[in-house]
């Protein structure tokens, strides 16, 4: 029974040996596993940090094209606003110019009627007066 008993002891010391190695293996590929997972979680929260700030980043330049954008077009209103209303002094000045030229071209034809009437009204006062001179020379 002492030889049983020694064996079975020395059995279940070695079979406790075999499991504290076990043990020392799992809690050591556990502790393995743990930093692993521990290093993955800390790339996992660069990679974030990192997307984060490109994120802010490229929100910051699509504000910054936003109001450029918008800049530009105020810009481009503004002189549109200016070149329009250029054009139009310049339509009123040329369409003041045409109504003085008309309104001179007016005149003018009035005085050449004028000046007509008094030519007409003027030459038979003349051959009457020339036949008249005619007569009296004569």
């Amino acid at each position: 029974v002492r030889a049983f008993a020694s064996a079975t002891e020395r059995s279940v010391a070695s079979l406790a040996a075999a499991l504290e190695e076990q043990a020392s293996l799992i809690s050591g590929r556990l502790a393995a596993l743990e930093a692993e997972q521990e290093a993955a979680a800390s790339h996992a929260r660069e990679r974030d940090a990192e997307q984060r700030a490109a994120v802010s980043a490229a929100e910051r330049e699509g504000a910054a094209a936003a109001a450029a954008h918008k800049a530009a077009v105020a810009e481009v209103r503004e002189e549109v606003r200016r070149v329009a209303s250029t054009e139009a002094s310049l339509h009123r000045a040329a369409d003041a110019r045409a109504q003085a030229a008309e309104e001179e071209a007016a005149a003018s034809n009035r005085r050449l009627i004028a000046l007509e009437e008094a030519v007409a009204t003027a030459l038979p006062r003349s051959e009457a007066a020339a036949a008249a001179a005619a007569e009296a020379a004569g």
